[in-house]
């Protein structure tokens, strides 16, 4: 994950001013090797990355998550869970 795109999401979330928000990223690789009597059975390799969102808005919270961290993503979970806590 570059830390330009993680600049990028928190620009986006600190030009929004009508509500907080919290913003958790995660990202890895794993590697499992698997030996039976010395002999190779099995390898499996696998990565992940995602990012949950929730804003704070006159005492109510929405929350959003996606398997993909990009600022479309974003911006796309910012239209979605902001519209259940704006005021009516």
């Amino acid at each position: 994950m570059k830390k330009e795109t993680i600049s990028n999401l928190q620009t986006i979330l600190q030009n929004e001013k009508d509500f907080d928000s919290e913003l958790y990223i995660s990202s890895g690789k794993s590697q499992e090797v698997s030996l039976k009597e010395g002999v190779l059975e099995n390898m499996d390799f696998s990565s992940y990355e995602g990012m949950g969102l929730r804003i704070f808005r006159d005492k109510k919270s929405a929350f959003a998550y996606s398997n993909t961290v990009n600022e479309s993503e974003l911006r796309l979970s910012l239209i979605h869970i902001s519209e259940p806590t704006r005021p009516y």
